[in-house]
């Protein structure tokens, strides 16, 4: 076989893997551990109900892990490029899938499946704390994606992945520093949150190994209202030490790699 024919079946096969993985609902890995009261036991015990309130399909994940494609000379170059790009298509994908399934999940455990707008800007008591409804029900959906998003994760990019990294930028140097998770747990604990001002905390960062160097950055959007547009970017308030910045230009300064924003039913967007 002369060496066009094999890079060309080398990328037929790298195509073939990217429609496998980019169409939903091919099978559930057998892996999942899900409890019964957890976001896809909810939806798998009544689809029905889960496809009534989210507005479309009950969506379950059923993305599949990719394989490594190895050869030898130019033709590594250029598969794995191809499986890069889909592998974070596929990513990108389930994490979707599973920032749905934790609205509908929420929506249905705690409000019957309404979506109240006029409920949202309401005081509610939580464990202590005065907080609006529309922060509450964001906090439990936050909660919820988490679950999912890590077992997709540890399928899809094992080892290459961290949820809820803390980073402190200086924006003097240009530097980026990673906060040991055990520290920032030290300091609300002991009531030091002041110590946190102007930390970055994306949901989902994808890396090679090392959070500090990011191949991608997802935060995940929970609006309480009806979704009929696509959520914007919060700009800092006043008085905050990225003041008249948004999130995502932070993020983007200092973990250097696109962002993402995953919001229910609207899917990704920059």
């Amino acid at each position: 076989m002369n060496s066009t024919t094999s890079l060309q079946a080398l990328l037929l096969g790298v195509l073939l893997t990217a429609c496998q993985v980019s169409v939903a609902g091919r099978g559930v890995p057998s892996s999942y551990g899900y409890g019964y009261d957890s976001p896809s036991a909810a939806c798998r015990q009544n689809p029905a109900y889960c496809a009534k309130v989210a507005g479309e399909e009950a969506i379950l994940p059923g993305t599949q892990s990719l394989h490594t494609l190895t050869t030898a000379g130019a033709t590594v170059a250029v598969a794995v490029k191809v499986l890069d790009k889909t592998l974070h298509l596929s990513i990108r994908r389930a994490l979707e899938q599973c920032v749905d399934q934790a609205r509908t999940y929420v929506l249905l455990k705690h409000l019957d499946g309404r979506r109240p707008p006029q409920e949202c800007n309401e005081d509610v008591e939580r464990e202590g704390r005065t907080l609006t409804r529309a922060m509450w029900l964001g906090n439990l959906m936050h909660d919820a994606a988490f679950e999912c998003v890590k077992e997709q994760l540890e399928q899809l990019r094992p080892g290459g992945f961290s949820l809820k990294p803390r980073y402190r930028y200086d924006k003097r140097t240009d530097k980026t520093t990673l906060l040991p998770r055990d520290e920032v747990q030290r300091l609300i604990s002991q009531g030091r949150t002041s110590e946190l001002r102007g930390t970055l905390e994306p949901d989902a960062v994808l890396h090679a190994g090392d959070p500090l160097h990011a191949e991608a950055v997802y935060d995940f959007k929970f609006p309480c209202v009806e979704l009929d547009s696509s959520p914007r970017w919060r700009e800092y308030p006043e008085g905050h030490p990225h003041h008249k910045k948004t999130q995502k230009q932070m993020y983007e300064r200092a973990l250097k790699a696109p962002v993402w924003h995953i919001t229910p039913r609207m899917g990704s967007g920059r």
